[in-house]
């Protein structure tokens, strides 16, 4: 999304600079130069609008195309008309212009632009979900890769310890955890006492006293003494695990405003589009009958260029809506009560 941002904003650099020109003597007469039936300022704008719309845009065509086909809208379709219908009233303005020698005004730099900051939206939800990704991968390196396991005798005696894959721990058996080693998995503690950094988890960074029946979370640090543990929770079970399923859920889960916004793009772009028809069919057949003067015209105009105009800007103006009340900062809350985790997470 990064590359596609500065590709277009690389591309808008020159249409912008095309538009505003005029006032730069060295280059406005290379602009009006005529290269065959077009001015050159109007061969460049077409060519650089071109790449932005075709190019770095087709991903809005793509996704919109696939919304109509499932018989719905979103803001892709929105946008997608919005782009297109610019783009193709100002190639249609040159075509014309070249036949007819009646030239209109263009608006290739409002496609360019409006792509432009559909494309920032983008890029800050992709800041948004990379953050909540290096959550996940810090919560998953918090657990340990490898435990002691204790090996008793049919007395109930340690007789020895062993080395083991953290994944290898089962339910029941019986594990060393030294100071300045991470516990392996819930469990409580047999024998010993100590003092665990469960910041992790409560993000409270004071110390926490473990004594005999006391409980420990995997992946919390030991500190001080050493603990003998009984393992109750492993793999998916342990409360590490749970809020690293719930982080992945809410990452891959719209936010309840993300699904207000869909339900409200369902019924807006039908709404936005139905708008544009009743704006060019007013203007038009305002302009048949008198009801404004002709002077309004722009110059070699007509009413129903004058329409069109006008229904035009209602379809691009209601995509600069998104941007707005589509914002991109996801906000998601995890509180799991039922598993009394006490954990909650803000993105």
């Amino acid at each position: 999304m990064l590359h596609l941002l500065t590709s277009c904003l690389f591309l808008n650099i020159p249409i912008f600079l095309i538009r505003v020109c005029p006032h730069v003597p060295l280059l406005y007469p290379f602009l009006l130069w005529r290269c065959a039936p077009f001015l050159m300022r109007d061969w460049l704008k077409w060519a650089l609008v071109s790449i932005v719309q075709f190019v770095i845009g087709k991903r809005f065509y793509l996704a919109a195309g696939r919304t109509l086909r499932n018989g719905s809208t979103n803001m892709d379709v929105l946008v997608a008309l919005g782009t297109l219908a610019s783009y193709f009233y100002s190639v249609g303005a040159l075509l014309w212009g070249a036949v007819t020698g009646l030239w209109f005004p263009t608006y290739f730099e409002t496609s360019a632009m409006l792509i432009t900051f559909v494309l920032l939206r983008k890029y800050l939800e992709s800041i948004t979900k990379r953050k909540t990704s290096d959550a996940i991968k810090k919560l998953v390196e918090l657990a340990p890769a490898t435990a002691l396991l204790l090996t008793k005798d049919k007395g109930g005696k340690c007789v020895g310890e062993r080395k083991i894959d953290a994944l290898l721990i089962q339910p029941g058996e019986l594990l060393k955890v030294i100071p300045g080693a991470k516990v392996p998995s819930d469990g409580v503690v047999l024998w010993g006492s100590s003092h665990v950094n469960e910041s992790m988890v409560t993000r409270e960074y004071m110390p926490v006293p473990k004594e005999v029946n006391s409980h420990v979370i995997g992946g919390t640090m030991n500190l001080h003494g050493i603990l003998h543990i009984h393992a109750t929770k492993v793999g998916s079970n342990t409360v590490l695990n749970q809020i690293i399923s719930l982080v992945e859920t809410a990452q891959m889960s719209k936010a309840p405003i993300q699904k207000f916004v869909d339900f409200v793009a369902s019924i807006f772009v039908p709404t936005v589009v139905a708008m544009a028809l009743l704006t060019l069919l007013g203007w038009y057949i305002s302009g048949v009958i008198g009801v404004f003067p002709e002077s309004w015209l722009p110059e070699n105009g007509n009413y129903f260029v004058f329409a069109l105009m006008f229904s035009i800007s209602v379809v691009v103006i209601a995509c600069l809506v998104p941007l707005v009340w589509q914002h991109p900062w996801l906000c998601w809350v995890i509180d799991d009560k039922k598993e009394k985790l006490g954990v909650r997470f803000r993105f």
